[in-house]
């Protein structure tokens, strides 16, 4: 049933859509938030298109990769329920904050110890690498939309969609973009790992700036 009181209902049409786009876009904090939202998805597309051939060409692990995929992705789900205890104590900016921050160090140590293996870490530290990484998403996830949806009020319908679109586009390339980069080896997808963490990182805290900006 509609939730909305007579007096806030309007009307469904192409000029009230675009309004309320061109408002979702005009806000600083929401873009920034969405674009730090596409780069954390971004890592995620990227593993996807490219763990079949590290775990199964790279460590030879093709028997085994469903438990593998299955028992990364359940880490998600961990901190899921971990982040809806903090968030109330710790805040959605800061939760968010540290876990890009986790990512990108992350990204960057683990990318050294790669250079020092010549190329080929062993597997029980790449699927912790990976496990933890994909613990800070569960963080990341639910926090990056609702701050970039904070603001919408009214509009959170139209707002959705577009934030959706946005973010889904931005994770849709960069995930492409690094996933074909595979040459047997995981270095580029680290690569892309700390670059989009990194940014990420940079967009959140523009848009908790941003956030000050227009209250």
């Amino acid at each position: 049933p509609e939730t909305l009181t007579i007096e806030n209902r309007k009307r469904f049409d192409l000029g009230t859509i675009w309004n309320d786009v061109r408002y979702v876009v005009g806000e600083k904090s929401t873009v920034f938030f969405t674009l730090a939202q596409g780069f954390v998805f971004g890592n995620f597309v990227a593993f996807l298109s490219s763990a079949p051939q590290v775990f199964a060409d790279l460590y030879q692990e093709k028997e085994r990769f469903p438990l593998i995929f299955g028992g990364l992705v359940t880490s998600i789900g961990l901190a899921s329920v971990l982040n809806s205890r903090l968030v109330k104590r710790l805040g959605m900016l800061r939760l968010a904050s540290l876990g890009l921050i986790i990512m990108s160090s992350f990204s960057l140590s683990f990318l050294v110890f790669i250079f020092l293996r010549q190329g080929h870490p062993p597997l029980w530290v790449t699927l912790f690498f990976f496990g933890c990484i994909f613990f800070q998403v569960g963080f990341l996830m639910g926090n990056l939309n609702t701050m970039a949806m904070r603001s919408m009020g009214e509009r959170a319908g139209t707002a959705a969609a577009v934030i959706g679109a946005i973010s889904t586009l931005i994770s849709l390339t960069c995930g492409a973009v690094i996933g074909q980069s595979y040459q047997r080896t995981i270095v580029p997808l680290i690569i892309g790992f700390f670059l989009l963490s990194t940014l990420a990182l940079i967009a959140t805290r523009l848009g908790a700036v941003s956030c000050v900006d227009e209250t």
